[in-house]
């Protein structure tokens, strides 16, 4: 598959961290006192923090701000990203092969630019990227195509010459309809969207280990 642009999202996709934020959201309404849902925890994994802050206090009428949320929820993830979490397996070596052949690679994703960025600091593939951009910045999140978007323009590379890297489904189908070539990266907790993935992305990677063969061939 030809690839001229690269666009990859963060959690679940580069990094091995997806879990992380639905025990933190779980812990967090505990302590509130208020008796959550799996469901409910399903509708805060595609969102912003802000967003999903916003979201909890609009369901449980929580008392906290967003920002008083977002503070702590940014106290207690920032060990994670800064300590904890890895890239999956072959990610680091597969950006750095993009990039020795020329092709320009950004990381779109709605987890905060500062953890985003201590992360792949910290895991020597932040200056791979050409730049990051989140969600926040955008002001929408990626059930709008605007980051995508936005991504291929900064890139410099046409829509139909990006290939987007997602884990989850909700981001995958956005992209795909707004014409990108979507590559699905595999994530345990996306298990129960498989046949729709499979159904809208144009590869499946089991990991990237994968993907030297289908985009360097």
């Amino acid at each position: 598959m030809q690839i001229k642009g690269a666009i990859f999202d963060l959690d679940g996709t580069l990094l091995d961290s997806m879990g992380t934020w639905a025990v933190l959201s779980a812990d967090f309404l505990r302590e509130r006192g208020k008796e959550y849902s799996d469901e409910f925890l399903e509708r805060l994994r595609p969102l912003s923090l802000r967003e999903a802050a916003a979201l909890m206090i609009e369901t449980y009428g929580i008392p906290d701000s967003v920002e008083e949320i977002v503070d702590l929820f940014l106290s207690r993830v920032g060990y994670f990203f800064d300590h904890v979490f890895e890239l999956k397996r072959g990610a680091g070596e597969f950006v750095r092969g993009l990039r020795a052949r020329g092709v320009p690679c950004c990381v779109a994703t709605a987890a905060e630019r500062i953890h985003t960025e201590t992360a792949l600091k910290r895991l020597g593939l932040l200056d791979a990227f050409d730049f990051v951009l989140t969600t926040t910045e955008v002001g929408k999140s990626k059930f709008e195509p605007d980051i995508f978007l936005t991504a291929a323009e900064r890139l410099g590379v046409a829509v139909e010459d990006c290939v987007v890297f997602e884990d989850s489904l909700y981001a995958m189908t956005t992209a795909k309809k707004a014409g990108f070539r979507v590559a699905a990266i595999h994530e345990p907790e996306a298990a129960g969207d498989l046949n729709a993935i499979h159904a809208v992305c144009d590869v499946f990677l089991t990991s990237f280990e994968d993907a030297p063969r289908i985009f360097f061939s």
